[in-house]
């Protein structure tokens, strides 16, 4: 029952089809520089706040998870007390992770065909989420470690992720 009312609380609050790309980057930079200047630290599954302020004004600790659960609460898609975590892969239903909340969403790389800015990358133990630096190279915004947090953006890996979370910014439709 504790279980069912905690995942009830991470509900949609916008569709992401009300939220542009760039609102989505923009809260992905300003988090990440936010961890970066306030001397967030790694914790592998340790960062137990629900959201950005309360670890801002608590522990100032993250994971991969939490940051890409943080940018997810700023743009409106998911309430402040509702934080996601990886889960164990593509097979998972359980609301509670990125597989299960978003699996209307969800492709495998192959079906993706190739990254767009604001791809949420998924592999079995961590989520990050894709950017586009100048010129059209890739970057990945992510909290995978303290290296990662301290620089901004991250070096591009692409074979990385398994499974990618492609929302549909302004009601867009592409696959790829």
């Amino acid at each position: 029952l504790i279980i069912f009312a905690i995942i009830s609380l991470i509900k949609l609050l916008k569709n992401p089809e009300e939220v542009s790309v760039d609102e989505f980057l923009k809260a992905a930079d300003t988090i990440h520089k936010g961890m970066e200047d306030n001397g967030f630290t790694y914790l592998r599954g340790g960062a137990n706040q629900e959201n950005y302020e309360s670890s801002l004004n608590g522990s100032r600790t993250v994971d991969c998870s939490a940051y890409v659960s943080w940018v997810i609460q700023e743009v409106g898609l998911i309430s402040k007390d509702g934080k996601l975590w990886t889960g164990n892969g593509p097979g998972s239903s359980d609301e509670g992770t990125f597989y299960g909340k978003f699996a209307d969403y969800l492709y495998t790389r192959e079906e993706a065909g190739g990254l767009q800015p604001g791809d949420i990358l998924l592999s079995p133990d961590h989520t990050q989420i894709n950017g586009e630096a100048e010129g059209g190279s890739f970057i990945q915004y992510n909290a995978g470690g303290n290296d990662a947090i301290s620089s901004r953006p991250y070096a591009y890996d692409p074979d990385f992720y398994t499974h990618i979370i492609r929302f549909r910014f302004n009601g867009d439709t592409t696959i790829a």
